[in-house]
């Protein structure tokens, strides 16, 4: 190592040793890697690795206007009218899917539409009246709690095609009850679809109860300057006929 610069030596797939050559220390340098057919496993995890979706759902910042498109959403999907404008160009399929999932658990909804308006385009809702008439809604005029289903049934729907990973934060928060179960369901579903993957971070019963004893891990620590441990939650874990979420209130989880 040599101030900022390092010498990096990349492996071919048989594991024989490759060239050298000077890099930024502080940078992978996998991103430059060029590819061959000698590092067939190498650009593989390059692609894996930009395939992480990893998201923090806040639907108070999702909004209805829409100056450009965009191929991957932000952590709090704030640029989610962006990325749907993408997402109807290149995978109209699913977009269409999308929409027949909505109208089952979204009460009146018909289709999501993009409107022209000046240089921007709107986003909007059309959503069906009590009396039968259709209103069309701007996105950022929903509610909180149909802007996260919005947003939580487009990730599942419209992953792509050759895999993904989706890792989703606390996605029950601004639901109910009843409006998350059927997307956790869902959301099981797919990533039970190969090459599709999934991870959610919760400290609600539903998904704990749910996912927790076949694919949970425990993840915590002793105070806040302390290593965090991950440990995996083995099927058979806690006594017989009690909750995995009563366990995780009660500590039971695992024996100190």
């Amino acid at each position: 190592m040599d101030g900022s610069e390092a010498r990096a030596r990349l492996f071919r797939d048989d594991g024989s040793a490759g060239g050298e050559y000077l890099f930024d220390w502080s940078r992978s340098g996998v991103g430059a890697l060029p590819e061959r057919p000698d590092n067939t496993q190498l650009t593989w995890f390059r692609r894996r690795l930009g395939s992480l979706l990893v998201v923090r759902p806040n639907p108070m910042l999702i909004g209805g206007e829409t100056r450009e498109e965009v191929t991957r959403p932000d952590p709090r999907l704030g640029n989610f009218a962006s990325w749907y404008r993408w997402l109807s160009q290149e995978q109209p399929g699913a977009v269409m899917a999308l929409n027949t999932a909505l109208r089952e658990v979204l009460p009146g909804f018909d289709v999501l539409r993009l409107r022209q308006s000046g240089e921007a385009k709107l986003l909007e809702a059309t959503m069906q009246g009590p009396d039968g008439r259709r209103m069309a809604w701007r996105l950022g005029d929903l509610s909180d709690d149909e802007r996260a289903l919005i947003a939580l049934y487009t990730l599942i729907h419209c992953l792509p095609d050759d895999g993904a990973t989706l890792c989703i934060d606390e996605p029950e928060n601004f639901l109910a009850l009843p409006e998350i179960g059927p997307w956790l369901d869902r959301f099981d579903e797919r990533c039970a679809e190969p090459p599709q993957q999934g991870i959610l971070i919760s400290h609600h019963p539903r998904p704990i109860n749910l996912l927790a004893r076949d694919a949970g891990y425990w993840i915590d620590r002793d105070g806040p300057l302390a290593p965090t441990r991950v440990r995996r939650i083995e099927p058979g874990t806690g006594a017989a006929g009690v909750s995995m979420d009563q366990l995780v209130e009660r500590g039971w989880v695992f024996d100190e």
